[in-house]
């Protein structure tokens, strides 16, 4: 839990300045990727207004729920071992649901869990108004996951902040609820920018599976994100180290004139063991 206010976006901001400074032009901000054309002499990259950009590479840190959606069309088509792999892999929902009150009425520690008949329906609870987070400010939140994090998105804000707020009176059946003053979730799922929270390895997700995950095409396409971190995938700083592993990689395809990349397999058949390192 960070409750640095500035966010983990500091982080980023903090090591884009080392070698960007003040020279922001080099970042396209509000720019949606529609078309990735590819080939071994280089890479076009076609925006959603029509903008191409050219280049001799490209790292691709697209979630691995927007590759799933196909909301970026790539020329030619990814390889069927590229398929294969994202498509074996999951992508797992989780939703915090925010609520501020105009007072504290519930417990006193830090987190509280609700029994439903219902599975998965507002279970998990946490209190932001305590010592260790924002005393005082009548905050909390609750979470959901996986089906029901993707039932309440299709539903109207009204209607989700209807059923919280039953879940407390049944929590709490001797105490008024107030009215929130506010209340907040973000529809991961159905944000074309994520289409989900983080990536998940499911039984039939095999370690070829990850190694061509993460498998260049041709010298010119790299691939990076938390998704392909075989050893942190579903965590932040499994993008982070994939970033920085994938960037130094292409760096040394530059500098030293060209590379042959990662390898991968074209028919994952048997599954090899598990090895971090």
């Amino acid at each position: 839990m960070s409750v640095d206010q500035r966010g983990f976006k500091t982080l980023i901001q903090a090591e884009g300045e080392e070698f960007l400074g003040q020279d922001l032009k080099r970042i396209l901000f509000n720019s949606t990727v529609s078309v990735i054309k590819h080939s071994s002499n280089g890479v076009q990259v076609t925006l959603a207004n029509g903008a191409k950009l050219r280049a001799d590479y490209a790292i691709c840190t697209f979630s691995l729920g927007v590759l799933q959606h196909d909301d970026v069309r790539f020329s030619p088509a990814l390889p069927l071992w590229k398929r294969e792999a994202i498509h074996s892999m999951t992508m797992g929902v989780f939703t915090k649901i925010f609520l501020q009150f105009p007072h504290k009425f519930w417990f006193d520690s830090e987190m509280g869990l609700y029994a439903d008949r219902e599975r998965g329906r507002y279970a998990v609870w946490q209190s932001l108004d305590h010592e260790d987070f924002f005393p005082g400010s009548g905050l909390i939140f609750v979470t959901v996951t996986g089906s029901f994090s993707k039932r309440i998105e299709s539903l109207p804000d009204a209607v989700v902040k209807g059923e919280v707020l039953s879940v407390l009176q049944s929590m709490y059946p001797n105490v008024t609820i107030p009215a929130p003053l506010d209340f907040y979730f973000h529809r991961w799922h159905s944000d074309p920018l994520f289409r989900g929270s983080y990536s998940n390895w499911p039984a039939n997700f095999l370690p070829e599976h990850s190694a061509n995950l993460r498998a260049n095409i041709h010298e010119r396409l790299w691939f990076a994100g938390e998704a392909t971190s075989k050893k942190y995938f579903g965590f932040l700083h499994g993008a982070y180290y994939e970033g920085e592993a994938i960037g130094l990689a292409v760096a040394e395809c530059i500098q030293g004139g060209g590379c042959v990349g990662l390898e991968h397999t074209e028919q994952v058949k048997n599954a090899s063991p598990y090895d971090l390192f």
